[in-house]
């Protein structure tokens, strides 16, 4: 059966522990603390015993005294301040410096903002808070793209919330490449951040295979599966490293090779910037090829025709082709002149029959006439 409760409970029963000066008997437990009234005696000492072992399981001790001077009576429990609370830490100023920083490059931007403020906020009490520092608030600085929202942060709660409890979702989702929205069912393994935006890795019930899906393409709300506890069993050879570090037209698996000419102008910096997501050869001139794997045709067209005339698809001929008309696309509607269309003849009308015109015309002609003073 399970233990929808076992959570508030546990967490009232070390609030209790703490609160109180004195151990205090197992009766009392069983009155004062959520999550045990109603329960009879035995059910409420198998599920006392229980959390007992899970707190002392997460390093919270507590304390158990047998009183000698009355046999009859109880043992006594307590939470030792000692058994609770961490060692202090004491940071240096470049270390709460860093935290600083992260806590300006972050906030508001991702599931845990206000959690790493206040614990900001415990860190440095009693120095001078670096929340006050009014010159650090004249620097912004955004690391997430455009696409990041209110509802993205909700996503990344939800899943978050998924991938530990191992909880198949459901989520409607926009694939750009097919340009079409579906019902997805997805087993959530992981969450990645690549070029300014969240993504989850996860096994795609309907295309039977692990797959990528951008967090901002994500429409309306994500549902659990079912109510069990857990839904399915992490893969052990699931290796999320194999999806770090890919360039935008490289997020799905299926992959083909592409070739793109670089003039002299661009091909030194590509092969800085993207020489990890392919090789890049540098001819004596100083023009290049860039060879590179890719799985999404729309975005690697996205990142070559952002270069202009320094670069061009070599190979394949289907990317070639994509390329070539897709500049036709934009030179035939830069091409045609836009229409303006005519006003609306119920609106001039309207207008010349207002009751407004008819009193603010005449004054406009007499004050035309009137001789200047």
């Amino acid at each position: 059966m399970r233990d929808d409760d076992k959570l508030v409970r546990q967490l009232s029963l070390v609030a209790y522990l703490m609160s109180q000066q004195r151990p205090v008997t197992a009766d009392e437990i069983h009155e004062s603390v959520e999550g045990y009234g109603g329960m009879s005696d035995q059910a409420f000492l198998r599920r006392f015993y229980a959390d007992r072992g899970e707190i002392e399981a997460m390093g919270l001790k507590l304390a158990v005294e047998r009183p000698t001077d009355d046999p009859f009576q109880g043992d006594l429990y307590a939470l030792p301040p000692e058994n609770y609370y961490l060692p202090q830490i004491d940071f240096d100023e470049r270390e709460l410096s860093a935290l600083h920083t992260c806590l300006y490059l972050l906030e508001g931007q991702f599931a845990y903002a206000e959690p790493l403020r206040l614990a900001l906020q415990h860190l440095t009490l009693g120095r001078p808070s670096p929340l006050d520092d009014h010159a650090a608030r004249t620097v912004s600085v955004n690391l997430l793209g455009g696409d990041y929202s209110p509802e993205v942060a909700t996503h990344l709660s939800k899943i978050e919330s998924a991938i530990s409890r191992r909880k198949t979702i459901r989520f409607t989702y926009y694939s750009i490449g097919r340009d079409e929205r579906a019902e997805r069912e997805v087993d959530p393994y992981s969450l990645l951040y690549l070029g300014g935006n969240w993504y989850m890795v996860g096994y795609a019930h309907e295309r039977e295979a692990t797959r990528l899906f951008r967090l901002s393409r994500i429409q309306g709300r994500i549902t659990f599966k079912t109510r069990a506890e857990h839904d399915f069993a992490s893969p052990r050879d699931f290796d999320v490293s194999r999806y770090r570090d890919r360039a935008p037209w490289q997020l799905d698996d299926d992959s083909a090779t592409a070739t793109v000419g670089l003039s002299p102008l661009v091909a030194w910096w590509v092969a800085q910037m993207f020489g990890t997501y392919g090789t890049v050869d540098i001819r004596d001139d100083g023009s290049g090829v860039f060879t590179t794997e890719f799985t999404s045709t729309s975005a690697l067209l996205t990142w070559v025709l952002s270069l202009g005339s320094e670069a061009e698809i070599l190979a394949p001929d289907t990317a070639r082709a994509a390329a070539k008309a897709a500049l036709e696309a934009v030179v035939e509607r830069h091409n045609v002149m836009p229409t303006l269309a005519a006003e609306p003849a119920a609106r001039a009308n309207s207008w010349a029959n207002s009751p407004a015109l008819k009193w603010t015309l005449p004054l406009a002609i007499a004050s035309l006439k009137r001789e200047p003073s």
